[in-house]
């Protein structure tokens, strides 16, 4: 995950992943994004499958719930396991900037609405 967001997010769906951050470690990324105000216009976010996020394996509380409590109070969607980046999944490639479309519920989606490229 980028340190340093510069990027207006404003009416995005973010996407978030990682591989063997401690869960204090994505804690205080988030942090930091919220400080920045760079959290309070965004439409949802995807978290990836965030690989061996964990500070050790009896450590008593799981990244996703370290994600759930920072979030408790928004009332955008979130997305926590998608196969994208580092996967243990065949990996789901997200292109930055096309139109995207988060729903939730019985049958959660992330979904692509226009393509990346075009080829004329």
């Amino acid at each position: 995950m980028a340190e340093h967001v510069d990027q207006d997010l404003a009416d995005t769906i973010l996407v978030i992943e990682d591989l063997d951050a401690k869960p204090y470690q994505i804690d205080r990324m988030l942090t930091q994004l919220l400080h920045a105000g760079k959290l309070e216009k965004v439409n949802g976010i995807v978290f990836g499958e965030m690989l061996n996020c964990m500070q050790h394996q009896n450590q008593g509380y799981t990244l996703e719930e370290v994600i759930l409590d920072f979030f408790d109070t928004t009332t955008f969607p979130i997305l926590y396991g998608f196969p994208t980046g580092h996967t243990t999944h065949p990996n789901v490639m997200v292109p930055f900037g096309v139109q995207a479309e988060l729903s939730l519920g019985t049958s959660s989606t992330f979904q692509l609405l226009e393509a990346a490229v075009t080829i004329s």
